[in-house]
């Protein structure tokens, strides 16, 4: 395991990322061609999926997902089976640029832990690229119809996610070159994902247990997770998180306060959710 992660740090160690962030909903996923056409990137990284020439190298889509939590579990790979498998794809590719899309920076490096990725050499923001008219338009369409965008041709979807219903949407580059034009076509699909009939946000276990066991992980690793309890409140959810300590862990209510905001930021910032009120119990020791 330890010479694997090796192995892939050091054939990715001259790669050098560049990042795509803003808000849900904002636009990056239609905008993604751009970047990588202005600077030359030849992978995208997009909610999941390794993408590159417009076909879906592997993966597995967040959008494909049955809620928000484990549609960012899905974004930041955390799933063993789905993190191997991505970090394996990029060793086998031949590439110098790669673009990540993001809702925020922690994201960005975030995936980049997962795949074993420098960190970005350069960010972009939606800001820089787009409008304020064409980001609220963005999201106007995303909350009305429920639709997102994915930067792959619907024949790629389907043929990857059949249970995916998908639209086609075209996109053309225009650039000039001295006094020749060169467009560009890039095909991308419009999809609705699975979490999005739901109407309200429901809480996955699952999901949830995800991002909280990652949480803990990357605070102490002699605190085990046992189980999750869940009330969902009109406008925000509060939760209990039951763990076991180990007997050799010293002071323990010294770290649980910085792991108690780090589980409730990272909630918050991935999805959206509100947590109204987080509670970490001591339900064991071993």
């Amino acid at each position: 395991m330890l010479f694997q992660r090796w192995h892939v740090r050091n054939k990715l160690r001259g790669v050098k990322v560049y990042s795509l962030v803003g808000p849900s909903g904002s636009g990056k996923s239609y905008r993604a061609g751009y970047v990588m056409e202005k600077y030359s990137v030849d992978i995208l990284v997009d909610d999941g999926l390794i993408i590159r020439n417009q076909k879906i190298l592997c993966g597995k889509t967040a959008k494909n997902a049955k809620n928000i939590l484990d549609a960012v579990s899905t974004a930041i790979f955390i799933d063993e089976m789905h993190r191997r498998e991505a970090q394996q794809q990029l060793t086998d590719e031949s590439f110098k640029r790669i673009l990540l899309i993001g809702t925020s920076d922690k994201m960005i490096r975030k995936i980049c832990h997962a795949l074993l990725l420098p960190l970005p050499h350069k960010r972009i923001a939606i800001e820089e690229i787009t409008t304020e008219e064409e980001r609220q338009l963005a999201i106007k369409q995303r909350e009305s119809r429920q639709s997102h965008i994915v930067p792959a041709p619907v024949m790629e979807v389907q043929q990857m996610f059949p249970s995916i219903l998908a639209k086609s949407l075209n996109v053309i580059i225009r650039r000039s070159i001295g006094f020749f034009k060169r467009d560009q076509l890039i095909k991308k699909s419009i999809v609705r994902p699975a979490y999005s009939d739901q109407g309200d946000i429901r809480i996955s276990r699952k999901g949830l247990t995800n991002i909280v066991e990652h949480c803990i992980k990357e605070h102490i690793s002699k605190l085990e997770l046992e189980r999750i309890t869940i009330h969902e409140g009109e406008e925000d959810i509060s939760i209990n998180i039951y763990v076991a300590l180990n007997r050799e862990v010293s002071d323990p209510p010294s770290y649980l306060p910085d792991l108690q905001k780090h589980i409730i930021q990272s909630i918050q910032d991935f999805s959206g959710i509100i947590i109204g009120k987080l509670n970490i119990i001591i339900d064991n020791i071993q």
